[in-house]
Order: structure tokens, then sequence, then C-alpha cells
């Protein structure tokens, strides 16, 4: 039988790993990228340039597939979706599930349906200076003003505790969104003890495994760090279970097939509410490449090719840390690649740097704690002497 073709939409980090993951399973890839610097171009055996609303680039892509995997959820356009109708055969695609979970709006609406806890919301409408306004008898401690879609990385969101001084700022954002025809709504603000994240996978046969529940620190809307199990760090092993399930639960009831994330917010009463879902490989899920026996990206392909999936430990004790752009530098870094025992680095080899991009990531694992904490200010402490060393 001949083997199956696979595909990637989009060029950056996450599609370069997936396209590692592909050849290391002896598939052949093909990137669809927006640009021909992107660092998925090398890592894949073809590729195409094109925009991601143009029907001639799906066309190209989608003619040389069989499987597809998205980089983004932000890529399910009227283009994608017409091209798809001629490709009947081609796995992956459950666009539907994209559509319903790349409009964080929806999201929150899907949830409440299935009576899955959230954080409470308010949808913009009518005058936006009346409703900014309004907000703050509704939500008196301050709310996160969200981008129904396009937001990521801290993008799209702006934190509004009714500062007089900011109003404006406030006002542009929601005339931005409006601009762009995009929905736009007020969150309340959770006061959480933690920030979870649960990465799943779900196979088109309806298996599903997660990975260990993990904590994750967040600076500016972009995830710093994550530490895994994340029993080990304080979580109750019931709120854990909770959070797997919910996971579980959201993949069954959308129809995901692949790996993806749920974000959820831990809260002082013992309460867990989601707060986003991530259709994709994701970057909470970036310690199983190396502390796991299957890596995130391996197992979005395993899942979409309805393989069965193997055993999924990892470590005792994982963690990641994000390699960040220095600050004040646009331009070209030198990689930063410190590895030693239970310390892996991986560079994303993109052009430039800027500040809070991500540039690449540290596995941090170890089998007590003990030698994981060594291990883990040893990975900060030469993090924080590559980002000195272009703070001059």
């Amino acid at each position: 039988m001949k083997k199956k073709r696979l595909g990637i939409i989009g060029g950056g980090q996450l599609a370069m790993m997936l396209a590692d993951a592909a050849r290391g399973m002896k598939y052949s890839v093909t990137v669809l990228s927006e640009t021909a610097q992107e660092p998925a171009i090398s890592h894949a055996d073809d590729f195409f340039v094109g925009r991601f609303d143009d029907e001639s680039s799906f066309l190209n892509l989608f003619s040389k597939c069989d499987v597809i995997a998205f980089e983004s959820e932000f890529s399910n356009t009227p283009a994608l979706k017409k091209v798809a109708d001629k490709f009947p055969h081609i796995v992956g695609l459950h666009l539907s599930a994209l559509d319903h979970l790349a409009d964080k709006l929806r999201q929150k609406q899907f949830l409440g349906e299935l009576g899955i806890p959230t954080a409470g919301y308010s949808i913009m409408n009518g005058n936006p200076e009346v409703w900014l306004r309004d907000l703050k008898k509704h939500y008196p401690q301050g709310c996160m003003l969200k981008w129904a879609r396009g937001g990521y990385d801290g993008k799209g969101n702006f934190l509004w505790r009714y500062q007089p001084d900011l109003f404006d700022k406030a006002l542009d954002f929601v005339s931005k969104a409006l601009d762009k025809s995009i929905s736009i709504y007020a969150e309340e603000l959770v006061v959480f003890e933690k920030e979870l994240a649960v990465v799943t996978a779900r196979s088109v046969s309806g298996e599903s495994v997660s990975y260990p529940t993990v904590i994750t620190v967040q600076g500016d809307g972009i995830c710093l760090e994550a530490l895994g199990p994340a029993v080990n760090w304080g979580l109750p092993e019931k709120c854990a279970q909770r959070a797997e399930a919910i996971a579980k639960e959201i993949g069954k009831r959308v129809g995901l097939n692949g790996v993806f994330a749920v974000e959820f917010f831990y809260t002082s009463s013992g309460d867990v509410l989601v707060n986003e879902i991530a259709p994709r490989v994701h970057n909470s899920g970036h310690f199983s490449l190396g502390a796991a026996e299957v890596s995130q990206f391996t197992a979005h392909w395993l899942c979409l090719l309805g393989e069965p999936l193997p055993p999924w430990g990892c470590k005792p004790l994982v963690g990641m840390l994000n390699v960040l752009g220095p600050a004040k530098i646009l331009g070209k870094v030198t990689p930063f690649l410190y590895s030693n025992t239970g310390i892996i680095s991986y560079w994303y080899e993109k052009q430039e740097s800027r500040p809070g991009r991500k540039m690449g990531h540290m596995v941090i694992y170890a089998n007590s704690q003990a030698d994981f904490d060594l291990k883990w200010e040893e990975a900060r402490g030469a993090l924080k002497e590559w980002h000195k060393s272009y703070s001059s």
C-alpha cells in the first residue's frame, strides 16, 4: 500500500517540529508557508509559498497530500473550505471543529452548552464607549478585553481596570477589532492560584490519551515556563484528574482529531475553570520533546494516521523554559543551545529576533525533586547569561 503523504499549513516553529516528527517516522512532508524564510522550510521535503486565504495555495498543497496538519487555528478561511471539498480523501482537516474553536467567543458559548465551568464574560454590543464604562458594574475588580479571533501570545488581549488614563487605549483596542469585523468580549478577571494546561491526543479511532497536567507561568500573555506533573507542585490529584477529564470531553464533543491543548485556571476554592482551547500542538506540551516516550508532534501524526497510540509515559519530573528574544534586540542573535544531562535545548532557526519573540525552548527532566531543582536552576542561569550578553 502506498505510504501516505503528509502536509502542514504553516511554516513556523510548530510546523518545523511537526515536519521533524514526520520525517522521523519516514514520511514525506510538504509545507505551505507564507514566506520562504520560515523555520519549517528547511525541515520539509517540499514546500509552497502562498497566502493562507488564496485557493491556489491550498490547491498546490492538497494535490500533494493525504493528511493535513495545521500549525495555527487561524487558517480556516472560506478559500480553505472551498478547496477542501474537492479533496474528500484528505484526513486531518476537521474544519467544523477548527471553525468552532478558532473563535474564542464561540469557545465560551460552547463550554457553556457543555456545562463546563469558565470565567464569566460580556459580549460587546452597542456603543463601545458606554460598554467599556459599564463593565465596572459587572466586574468591579477589572476584566480582560479579548478579540474573538486573531489573538495569541498576548496579542488580542487588553487588561482593563478602568484607569481613566488608559480609556483611549482600551477604546482603540476595541475599535481595531471592530474595524476587522472581529467580535470582542470582556472576560471576568479570575483570582487564581495556578494556571494549568493539559495536552491531549485524540485519534481518528476515538482513542484519547493526555500528558500529565502541567503548571504554566505567563508573562505579558506569553508562556515563560511549564512544570509537571502539576501534582508535584501542589495541585491536588483530583483537580489534575478533573482537568484531564474535561480536556478529553471537549475533544470528544467537538470532534477534534490530533493533539490539542486546554488551558485552565485553578482557583483558591479548588475550582478548575477552562481558560482557552488550542486545537493544535501547543507550547505547554513542548516538554514532551525529549522528556516523554512520545512527543506531542509524533502523537499528532499518529492520531491523524489512525495508528495505535504507543506507551505514553514521561520522566517523573519535567519542565520547559521558553527562550524569548532579548529585550531591545531586533535582528539576528547567536543561537542559544545550552545542553547538559537532563537539559535539552531546541532552537527555532528564525531569521530575526524581537523582544519577547519565541526563539527556542529548553526541556529539563529528572527523577528526583532535588536533582530537578539543580537542573532547573542551571538551565535558568544559562538562559539568563545569554540574555545578559545582549543587554549592554
